[in-house]
């Protein structure tokens, strides 16, 4: 597991899953406490994973300004699938809580509000000009 702090805490997962289910937090069995805080550390990882697959280093991901609100909607999501044994509920209503397409898709992150690239990803010319002839020669010596 990678040493990012949480982005988000089990006691808000609970909450917003029992604000799903139109209770109260201390009204849900004792089993959504550990359903909340498996699904937060799920969430922290895929969350980790998806970000690291893309090519962010783990400063940019630790710095993310939606960290918080990504890893609550997936942990909602993974509590709430889990869940459906002990609370009558549609899992097809659930299915549309699980944002890591959302995120999958996404062309960048932010932090600090600024886009930020990922520092893992390097393409192209940075700066300056590219001589083709001298590229052939290169190229030339090296394979033949």
């Amino acid at each position: 597991m990678s040493r990012i702090k949480p982005f988000c805490e089990p006691t808000a997962v609970e909450r917003r899953c029992a604000q799903m289910l139109h209770k109260e937090p201390a009204d849900l069995p004792a089993e959504w406490t550990h359903l909340a805080a498996q699904a937060t550390a799920d969430a922290h990882g895929d969350l980790i994973q998806i970000l690291v697959g893309k090519g962010y280093a783990y400063a940019q991901i630790a710095l993310w300004d939606d960290g918080p609100a990504y890893c609550e909607r997936l942990a909602v999501y993974f509590a709430m699938v889990r869940g459906a044994a002990l609370a009558a509920y549609d899992l097809k209503a659930v299915e549309a809580l699980d944002p890591r397409k959302m995120l999958s898709d996404a062309a960048y992150i932010t932090v600090g509000g600024e886009p930020v690239s990922p520092a893992g990803l390097f393409a192209g010319v940075q700066y300056g000009s590219i001589d083709l002839d001298d590229l052939q020669c290169r190229a030339d010596r090296f394979f033949r």
